[in-house]
């Protein structure tokens, strides 16, 4: 009798056992898919963004054509953003494309990991291709500016240095959403 009552509560226990294993085993699927609904945000938010910079890039062209007609300025500056701008849209189209919405609902963790790691070494690329251009073009338009419109040039100083402020932070923002979404696909890899 006592042997059954052990070989009964040993059964018992194997299936709670099996149940609390089956309900952990949910609770982690839910967890991930939460977790990927969260990449998924967060790399929307940085399409969007994109989709932003495209318009930015376009929109500079015609600004920069505007400049230089009313300010009757060397069209060399134009011809010189032309090439620029076009690049960085096409640059930003590629990374709007880095992180597609149905890879963190279809996609492996490894892909979406490799996504981020991706988009931070585009970011770092192209902010190293951008500095040094902007940096050589700004000096040259701003020295044409000083010699032919004193004035005019404080006004452009002002708008570069919160354009470059502008550009830091977004900068910063779009590493630091790459590195949360890395950072939460190495999280699930652990569990």
């Amino acid at each position: 009798m006592n042997d059954n009552n052990n070989t009964r509560e040993l059964q018992e226990l194997r299936d709670q056992i099996t149940q609390l294993r089956q309900m952990l085993e949910r609770e982690g699927r839910l967890n991930e898919r939460a977790v990927r609904r969260a990449m998924g945000e967060k790399a929307q938010k940085l399409t969007s963004r994109g989709i932003g910079y495209v318009i930015i890039d376009i929109v500079s062209i015609f600004i920069m054509f505007a400049a230089i007609y009313v300010l009757e300025m060397n069209m060399m500056f134009a011809y010189a953003w032309i090439p620029f701008a076009l690049i960085a849209v096409g640059y930003d189209l590629y990374m709007n494309s880095l992180m597609p919405a149905d890879l963190f609902t279809y996609g492996s963790l490894v892909d979406i990991a490799r996504a981020g790691v991706r988009y931070k070494r585009f970011t770092y690329l192209w902010f190293a291709i951008s500095i040094p251009f902007i940096s050589v073009w700004g000096y040259l338009f701003v020295s044409q500016m000083l010699h032919n419109y004193g004035e005019v040039t404080i006004g452009f100083f002002v708008g570069i240095v919160i354009g470059g402020c502008f550009a830091a932070v977004n900068l910063i923002k779009a590493l630091r959403t790459a590195n949360d979404i890395i950072r939460q696909v190495n999280e699930l890899m652990r569990e």
